[in-house]
C-alpha cells in the first residue's frame, strides 16, 4: 500500500474533513483538507468535533511515526469546515504548512472588504431571523375570543 494514494473521508455529519496521503520515501506526504462539522448535523448523539481530531491523530501515528501533517488546507471559515481546528489534540501534531483562501489575507484590502461585507450580511441575517422568530411566536399564539 505504500505506493498508493490514500484518501480518508471522516464522518463528521454536516461538514468536511479529508486526509490525503501520498506515497514518498520514509513517511507519506499528508494533506488534511478542512476539519469541521456543524452542530445541527453531527453524525450521532454525544459526538464532538474533537472526536474526529482524535481519529486523525490516531491515523497519522498508526505506523509508529511522529504526528505530522505536511499541509493543512482550510477552504473557508465556515464552522462545518474549521471548527475541529480548535481541539486541544492539535498541540500534539506538527503542521508544516497551512493553506487558506486569499480572502483571509489581513493585508489585502479587497479581502478585508469581502470579510467586512460578509460580517455585515451575517449580522443582518441574525437580526432578521430573530425578528421573524418573535413575529412567528406571536402569530402562533392562540387568539383570545371576546364575547359579543
Amino acid at each position: 500500500m505504500a505506493d498508493q494514494v490514500r484518501v480518508r473521508m471522516y464522518n463528521v455529519g454536516f461538514g468536511d474533513c479529508f486526509l490525503c496521503e501520498f506515497p514518498r520515501p520514509g513517511a507519506p506526504f499528508r494533506v488534511l483538507v478542512d476539519c469541521g462539522a456543524h452542530s445541527s448535523g453531527y453524525p450521532r448523539d454525544g459526538w464532538r468535533p474533537e472526536d474526529v481530531v482524535d481519529l486523525i491523530v490516531s491515523d497519522i501515528t498508526a505506523d509508529g511515526g511522529d504526528p505530522v501533517i505536511d499541509v493543512v488546507v482550510a477552504t473557508h471559515r465556515h464552522q462545518d469546515h474549521v471548527v475541529g481546528f480548535r481541539a486541544p489534540a492539535w498541540s500534539k501534531v506538527r503542521v508544516r504548512e497551512v493553506w487558506m483562501p486569499w480572502t483571509e489575507d489581513p493585508n489585502n484590502p479587497r479581502a478585508r472588504a469581502i470579510r467586512d461585507r460578509q460580517h455585515r450580511l451575517g449580522f443582518a441575517l441574525d437580526v432578521a431571523l430573530d425578528q421573524r422568530q418573535v413575529q412567528q411566536r406571536y402569530a402562533d399564539a392562540p387568539a383570545t375570543l371576546s364575547s359579543v
